[in-house]
């Protein structure tokens, strides 16, 4: 298969996925602009209403919704105030003025216009559900417990327990927000996002992972490399979280083992910090590798990380990478992310530069998912040593070691500058069962490539 065609196959499933969506966005887009002609003719019709019969709070009430529905919050608190001003027991017209007022973040004045409508009706479902936004909106996670609390002594409902859940996970409590996610599907069990929100806060999980490379311009059983991945995680504690893995691989016709760790401390609401270690028996992965790195989250969309990665071969050569990560939640469906490492290999006394620069978008809907990636980068690795070599040098070795006029040998650094493209699909089989299988090709700049597979099954308890 040439890389053109390859190209080309991954270039026209995009488009087939595309397709059935660009229809239904086109279709959506039009309904939209129907029912935005429809609300500005309602409003029109309305306004000119309430020039004959300007003291007539109904109308005005109306008008001051449908100029909410439009987005325009300015004006409808103006008429909403109108509505107040003349009677002052409509407490629809004091939920819309919050309402509204909360979309400016100005959420202690929004508070403040709640009181009157609580204190004459201290069941007033709209009243408290508002409340329970502004309070999330402004952090203000005790608030907003309490009065979804209230909420639920009302009528229990399976989207307080949700919110419940979600402001436990904010407050560094991931077991409650377990048990809050459990009572939230008790009363409704097809509850996608309570779903996905205990299958995140699942106290262990067990993941499996095998991965194939194919390389078509390589001979014999160097042509293919596969791995395989064990993974156990556990969450001890409210902002603790530690995982366990080995991981098998078979490259260049050697076999590599290798265990490891990972601990994430979750500093505070918004920051979370990591430290890894992995090592084993190898031939030509690192033989050790280590890792510290921090996630902190800017706003409630946009998160920022770095991290710096040590590699200790198993040979002279070591490893130094920096990378930097952006992520952006743009909608409730869509996830865009954008990674860098740089980084220098320093062997025999040489230094060499490596890079890798990435962009991937996520889109999900209840129990499926889909993602597309590429990336760009030059990267270094040395093909294992023959038997009789390394009998003869052992690992420990340089070029030099072998003699003057031996540069370019098999046994030199392989510098690999390509283009990737890949894509995958996830699908929920149960609550707890998570079924990953993805595609990638490497486009070489030495007009070879390298075709990449991989499926992943994630069971949590």
């Amino acid at each position: 298969m040439s890389a053109n065609y390859a190209l080309g196959l991954l270039l026209l499933a995009s488009l087939g996925l595309a397709t059935p969506a660009l229809a239904e966005d086109k279709g959506a887009d039009e309904a939209a602009e129907k029912a935005d002609a429809k609300l500005a003719a309602e409003i029109t019709a309305l306004e000119e209403e309430l020039e004959s019969s300007p003291d007539n709070v109904d109308l005005r009430l109306k008008l001051a919704f449908r100029l909410s529905w439009q987005g325009n919050g300015e004006r409808a608190r103006v008429e909403s105030e109108k509505v107040i001003a003349a009677a002052p027991s409509y407490w629809d017209a004091h939920i819309l003025r919050a309402r509204v007022t909360s979309w400016a973040k100005s959420y202690k004045e929004a508070r403040e216009f709640l009181e009157p409508v609580l204190e004459a009706e201290p069941k007033n479902v709209d009243a408290l559900k508002l409340l329970v936004t502004i309070s999330m909106w402004s952090r203000d996670w005790n608030r907003a417990e309490s009065t979804l609390r209230t909420l639920i002594a009302i009528k229990p409902s399976a989207e307080y327990h949700f919110q419940l859940a979600q402001i436990a996970m904010e407050q560094l409590d991931p077991l409650r927000a377990r048990r809050e996610a459990g009572k939230a599907l008790e009363l409704d069990p097809g509850h996608e996002s309570a779903k996905t929100l205990r299958r995140q806060t699942n106290i262990i999980k067990f993941y499996a992972t095998s991965q194939m490379e194919f390389f078509p311009s390589l001979l014999g059983e160097n042509r293919r490399a596969y791995s395989q991945a064990v993974v156990a995680s556990v969450l001890p504690g409210a902002s603790l979280g530690i995982a366990l893995r080995y991981d098998f691989s078979r490259r260049f016709s050697t076999d590599n083992h290798r265990f490891g760790a990972r601990v994430n401390f979750r500093a505070d609401e918004d920051t979370v910090i990591s430290t890894a270690l992995r090592g084993g028996e190898t031939k030509v992965l690192p033989r050790w590798s280590g890792d510290v790195g921090v996630m902190h989250r800017l706003t409630r969309d946009f998160s920022i990380g770095a991290r710096y990665n040590l590699d200790l071969m198993t040979w002279p050569g070591t490893l130094h990478r920096g990378t930097a990560t952006v992520s952006s939640q743009i909608s409730e469906n869509v996830l865009l992310g954008a990674q860098y490492f740089g980084g220098v290999m320093r062997h025999c006394g040489e230094t060499d530069f490596v890079q890798r620069a990435a962009l991937k978008s996520r889109f999900s809907r209840g129990l499926l998912a889909a993602e597309l990636r590429y990336a760009f980068g030059t990267e270094l690795e040395r093909p294992a040593l023959s038997p009789l070599l390394e009998d003869r040098l052992g690992p420990d070795f340089c070029l030099d070691d072998l003699g003057p006029g031996v540069s370019g040998s098999p046994i030199d650094l392989a510098e690999t500058r390509a283009h990737e493209l890949g894509a995958s699909a996830s699908v929920t089989l149960t609550s707890s069962t998570l079924l990953v299988a993805g595609y990638g090709i490497q486009l070489r700049f030495d007009n070879s490539e390298v075709h990449l597979t991989h499926l992943s099954l994630q069971q949590s308890f």
